[in-house]
Parts: structure tokens; C-alpha cells; sequence
């Protein structure tokens, strides 16, 4: 076998393996993990922390609804109530097949298999990521905030908003941040991300991009009008 075919052999392996990790973490996330998996396809451990609204169906029904979308590949499962004409649905590079799930007190673990990459899903349950983050959340590549809160929370919660900023900026490993663009109107877009429509564009910015100076400023400032 050649060189070149033993490392693409070696490669693929890896892969198979969900070798080279890559942690994201979902601030909110509640059943929209397709959002996550088309934006950061190389991840290979999702941290989720979602403080449940029971208007949005019991804990049960968010399990089985994101197990569901992984396995047909889609998130139309979610966009049941509805209406057709306002539906956006996110389709997935294929199905994924569960491997295994656990259940704790508070955390579930789901592993699955997502275009040849074995996953790891780490969903604290009932978890407000606004208080300390579990000591697991570390060396976080992307951060999604795709509607949970607005950057102005960081003013309103007071003394509370530097822990969370304290967090943000130890507990991550040079991100890219991801925002809604009309739940975070002046969140600075670096590159947009259009994989969804009907005023659900994506924006993205990497952290390192920040100027020290300019990144406090911007985290402490409320956008609001």
C-alpha cells in the first residue's frame, strides 16, 4: 500500500473513531441540534445547557424529537405546529444511527454516528447557562446563541455577567460564535451563513478577531434601541 493510501486509510480511521476532537457548546439549544451539526460539521462533542419551557413539550418529548431528527436526516419532525409556508427545515448531510444514550439525574449523553464522525451529545437538562458552566465545558471551539438570550443580558444581570464573560473567556479554546442576526442585531457579522431563510439568517465572528478593548466593550454594551 502506498504512502499516500496508508494515510488516507489512517485518516479515515480517525474519523470513524471521532479522533481530533472539537467541542461545541449550545447556550438553549432545546431540540435544535440540526442548527449546530450544519454549521460546525467537524464537531465531535456537542455541550448543550437548556433551561426547559414545558410550552415547548416535556423533557421526554425533546429527547425523542432530537433523536428523530438525527435519524431522518432533518428537523421537519420539529416544525409540526407549524404553518407550511413558514417552515424551515435544515437538512442534514444523511441520517445518523444512536449508538447509545445514558441518563443521569440531570445530564443526558447521547453517542451517535453523523457522516462517518462518531458524535457525543452532553445535554445538561433543566441547566441555566447563565450560572457556573459544568467543569466538563472546556477547550470550546464554537458557541452557538441562536435566540435562548440577547448580548444585552450581560448588562442586565449585573455583578452576574462577568462570571458568564469570565466563562466565555476561559472555558473556550479560540471560538467562532454563532447569533441569529434578528435576535442579535448588532452582533458584529464577520460571515453570514444562509442555510436557513425566512429572517433566520446565521451570522458568525471568531473571538480572536476581538481587540481586547473593543471585545469588553462589545460584550458589555446593550444593542437595544
Amino acid at each position: 500500500m502506498s504512502s499516500t493510501k496508508k494515510a488516507s486509510t489512517r485518516k479515515l480511521q480517525r474519523r470513524l473513531r471521532g479522533g481530533g476532537e472539537e467541542n461545541a457548546l449550545y447556550l438553549g439549544m432545546a431540540t435544535d441540534i440540526a442548527s449546530a451539526l450544519t454549521l460546525a460539521p467537524t464537531l465531535t462533542t456537542l455541550f448543550v445547557m437548556n433551561k426547559l419551557d414545558d410550552a415547548y413539550g416535556s423533557w421526554d418529548e425533546h429527547r425523542e424529537l432530537i433523536k428523530e431528527v438525527l435519524e431522518e436526516g432533518n428537523d421537519s419532525c420539529t416544525l409540526k405546529i407549524i404553518p407550511p409556508r413558514e417552515r424551515v427545515v435544515t437538512h442534514l448531510k444523511g441520517p445518523s444511527k444512536i449508538l447509545s444514550e445514558k441518563m443521569t439525574e440531570d445530564v443526558w449523553t447521547l453517542e451517535f454516528l453523523y457522516d462517518d464522525v462518531i458524535r457525543t451529545l452532553v445535554y445538561y437538562y433543566d441547566t441555566d447557562f447563565l450560572d457556573v458552566w459544568p467543569r466538563d465545558i472546556v477547550n470550546i471551539e464554537h458557541i452557538f446563541c441562536m435566540g435562548a438570550f440577547a448580548w444585552r443580558d450581560f448588562v442586565e444581570y449585573g455583578d452576574d455577567s462577568k462570571h458568564i464573560i469570565k466563562m466565555f473567556e476561559n472555558r473556550t479554546k479560540s471560538p467562532w460564535i454563532y447569533a441569529l442576526e434578528f435576535n442579535h442585531m448588532k452582533f458584529p457579522i464577520h460571515l453570514p451563513q444562509s442555510f436557513q431563510e425566512n429572517g433566520r439568517t446565521v451570522s458568525k465572528k471568531h473571538f480572536r478577531s476581538f481587540k481586547n478593548s473593543f471585545f469588553r466593550k462589545w460584550w458589555q454594551k446593550d444593542y437595544s434601541a
